[in-house]
């Protein structure tokens, strides 16, 4: 029986399914965070402009505003409490949209305003959402320190059987991955000549 050799597709399909549960706490970490954000600032507007919009919610305008960890960190000023912050504080690419919020201004001083600077001015909100902001800093440095550790212990591991025997964790991750690749059109083969094969003569 041949021996099966792992590819570096396999490798960083195999990574992905590992890191998977790990992003998807990532990412209900920033559903909370855009939550609590959302709340905030929906709180601060009129209810004759709430009931406007939900009359006629193209005429109310919508801005694209992105903001990650750092924004955060640097409204706040404390990365006293981010151990990791010379790793972390380059790390971001991935951030927060809030463009489905369609209120962007401060009613106060009549003027447009950013997230940031609205919830800046509201020490409560402003250290709810910090916390949350430090579980999301660390799990995503936590993911990277994970990604390089797996990549690293694959680059070792070149066959199938050899996976199975020393990485049996990975080995049902590619199990999955391979199942899943089985029902994909573009890599199931001999579903696609057994149909090209029903319209020859």
């Amino acid at each position: 029986m041949a021996v099966k050799r792992l590819n570096n597709a396999e490798r960083e399909a195999i990574r992905n399914k590992l890191l998977a549960p790990t992003w998807k706490e990532v990412n209900e970490v920033r559903k909370n965070i855009k939550d609590e954000i959302s709340s905030f600032i929906q709180g601060k507007v009129p209810d004759e402009v709430i009931k406007f919009h939900e009359k006629y919610p193209g005429l109310i305008q919508k801005e694209s505003e992105w903001y990650g960890p750092r924004d955060f960190f640097n409204i706040k000023g404390d990365w006293s409490r981010l151990p990791e912050r010379k790793k972390i504080e380059g790390l971001y690419v991935e951030s927060i949209d809030f463009s489905d919020i369609p209120y962007r201004y401060d009613f106060e001083r009549k003027s447009k305003a950013n997230i940031i600077e609205l919830i800046a001015e509201d020490e409560i909100v402003l250290n709810k959402v910090f916390e949350l902001v430090l579980i999301w800093a660390r799990l995503t440095y936590k993911i990277f320190s994970l990604k390089n550790r797996i990549d690293c212990t694959l680059s070792g591991i070149t066959t199938e059987n050899s996976l199975k025997d020393n990485f049996p964790e990975a080995y049902a991750a590619y199990l999955e991955v391979r199942s899943l690749e089985s029902t994909d059109s573009c890599t199931n083969i001999e579903s696609l000549r057994a149909e090209l094969g029903r319209f020859k003569k």
